[in-house]
């Protein structure tokens, strides 16, 4: 795992301790992709919509594809980025990795 990712999945958790530990609201990156104009809306468990979808190092097609998921594929989502979906492979051949994924292809599970 990076230290960029490392990072990423920290200012979650942080994020999501302090809103239950605060009883407050906290911007999350969903939230503020949404006011920026972005399409971010999805959160938690989601599944792959769509046949061979790649796996992305990074919020664009520019980046390395670490390989495609089948439709139906389980991911955890975590924030978003210009479209862009950050999870977590629960299930197939890609399991456990980290990656973007564009978010016309994945919805709520």
């Amino acid at each position: 795992m990076r230290i960029s990712q490392r990072i990423r999945i920290g200012a979650v958790a942080t994020a999501v301790t302090a809103t239950s530990l605060l009883g407050v609201s906290i911007a999350t990156a969903s939230s503020a992709s949404a006011a920026s104009g972005s399409t971010c809306t999805q959160q938690g468990s989601m599944k792959i919509t769509a046949s061979n979808v790649n796996l992305r190092s990074g919020p664009g097609t520019k980046y390395r594809s670490y390989g495609q998921m089948s439709k139906g594929t389980r991911v955890g989502w975590f924030s978003c980025t210009n479209g862009w979906d950050w999870v977590n492979v629960e299930s197939g051949a890609h399991k456990g990795k980290w990656g973007y994924v564009y978010g016309k292809y994945d919805a709520p599970a």
